[in-house]
């Protein structure tokens, strides 16, 4: 599992999640009755979306009961990559996003939730929020985040606590089957990056770092840092940047052996 927790309105929101986000994956996963193993047999694909859709909400709703004080105004994007074998999982929520490099061209394994997008704008509408000037209710960028509650929970005219989810926490989940012979990596980053580089540029820029390294020598945590050295120092971006890059093509015979449907274990 890779992830990519961005803040706004300080860095609490982003914090509590990175630092439950694991533990709840895998209280979700080895749930007795709808995980993994349970005792409701659910398809493979469906069980993964659960767990991540229940994980998402579950820590939204625990920010706002431990962290009350600060669940207003303080929120975090998520952008989430679970691999378990040949099967890819991209789960994210905000404008943080997770791009796959296959031979080379940019395949967006997310999709930024921001207020330009028609179908966000419509889903805020029906849940009586507004857009203004690109923002929801002229704030905030974003359309889908941990935290925000002031646009999750709201007062209405008798002084009463009204759920609305303006905002919501829930992800838009896709899955992926890997191909060992055309997939090379995944990047997954802040907005940082993305307001600078489009997607395929940003492929195109790892994919020249590589060609200084030998085969199956190339080092992705250099590259994650000259990437964001780009942005930040070249191209002049004045937002925090956090670059993720999954090399995809090391210990593809065993992943793909071990999670194989027939045996369910290596061949």
């Amino acid at each position: 599992m890779y992830a990519v927790f961005d803040g706004h309105g300080g860095d609490w929101c982003a914090k509590f999640i990175t630092q439950r986000f694991e533990e709840e994956i895998k209280k979700n996963m080895l749930d007795p009755e709808k995980g993994l193993f349970g005792t409701k047999q659910v398809p493979f694909n469906e069980c993964i979306h659960n767990v991540l859709d229940k994980s998402f909400k579950n820590l939204d709703e625990r920010y706002y009961n431990e962290r009350n004080h600060l669940a207003n105004k303080c929120g975090s994007t998520a952008c989430v990559v679970f691999i378990i074998g040949a099967h890819i999982f991209c789960a994210n929520i905000g404008d943080s996003r997770a791009v796959l490099s296959k031979n080379g061209k940019a395949i967006n394994l997310s999709m930024d939730h921001k207020a330009s997008r028609d179908d966000e704008v419509e889903r805020i509408k029906k849940s009586d929020g507004q857009v203004e000037l690109g923002r929801v209710g002229g704030k905030i960028a974003i359309t889908r985040a941990f935290g925000d509650f002031e646009f999750k929970i709201i007062i209405d005219d008798e002084g009463q606590l009204v759920r609305k989810d303006i905002i919501i926490a829930e992800p838009e989940i896709r899955a992926y089957n890997y191909d060992p012979n055309q997939d090379e990596f995944i990047i997954i980053a802040s907005d940082g990056l993305f307001d600078i580089f489009s997607s395929q540029e940003a492929v195109d820029f790892v994919k020249e770092k590589m060609k200084g390294y030998g085969h199956l020598k190339q080092d992705f945590d250099v590259i994650s840092k000259q990437i964001a050295f780009e942005a930040i120092f070249k191209k002049g971006v004045r937002d925090n940047t956090t670059v993720i890059i999954i090399n995809l093509n090391r210990g593809t015979k065993f992943s793909l052996d071990f999670f194989d449907n027939k045996n369910r274990r290596p061949s």
